[in-house]
């Protein structure tokens, strides 16, 4: 993974609204910065400045390297996107979102006061998504399966063997969590306790499963 640039949030969104983009893709997606048109205009000559001195653009225009990047997040192929609280204690907030299209891939990840944007050629966007998450090994024990309603009530319970155990993992402590979902499609709750991650999904039914980033992509590409 090659790193491109690292641009204020002001300045990813500045850059995406000069190029056309339309609306800032999830779950990057900012409030435009100036309250009034005044404001805004400050503003976006500000950050325009502000990447012409980072090397970024020149003479008002995003460099193209940049602009490729932002292209493709705006029309990819397939995309993954990662939202959660990688560290639950510190409260810190990941967003992220992997787009490939025609074999190259792009990641974008806002942290705090940042938006960087990695491009890479080959590989997979979903392992490139998941690989945002903190490197931890599957939790101990084995994948349940149950019923939602036996969690979310504490009603008579499917398997209650079965039960209990996603009940534990839930019940935590949990140090992390959040969600990585195909673009249009399947999404996976990850849940980092002090013992391991575990991999959550369904609507009706819930599995739960030991997981590490390669059982995330897993799961998340699952048909």
């Amino acid at each position: 993974m090659s790193g491109l640039a690292r641009l204020t949030p002001a300045g990813f969104e500045v850059a995406w609204e000069q190029l056309g983009l339309g609306a800032l893709p999830y779950p990057l997606d900012l409030e435009p910065h100036g309250r009034t048109r005044a404001e805004r205009e400050r503003i976006v000559a500000d950050v325009l400045a502000d990447l012409e001195r980072g090397g970024l653009a020149r003479r008002g225009r995003v460099d193209a390297d940049v602009e490729d990047a932002l292209r493709l997040l705006a029309q990819p192929d397939s995309a993954f996107t990662v939202l959660g609280l990688v560290d639950v204690e510190a409260g810190e907030l990941v967003r992220a979102l992997a787009a490939e299209r025609r074999g190259f891939t792009v990641l974008a990840v806002r942290r705090d006061d940042a938006v960087t944007l990695d491009v890479r050629r080959g590989g997979s966007p979903a392992a490139t998504a998941v690989g945002v998450l903190p490197h931890r090994p599957p939790g101990p024990g084995r994948t349940v399966t149950v019923r939602a309603s036996a969690l979310a009530t504490g009603g008579p319970a499917h398997r209650d063997d079965e039960v209990r155990a996603a009940r534990a993992v839930l019940a935590g402590p949990i140090v992390g969590t959040g969600h990585v979902a195909a673009l249009g499609g399947r999404s996976v709750t990850w849940i980092d306790t002090p013992h391991g991650r575990y991999a959550a999904d369904g609507t009706d039914w819930i599995t739960v499963a030991p997981a590490d980033r390669a059982g995330m992509v897993a799961r998340i590409t699952r048909n």
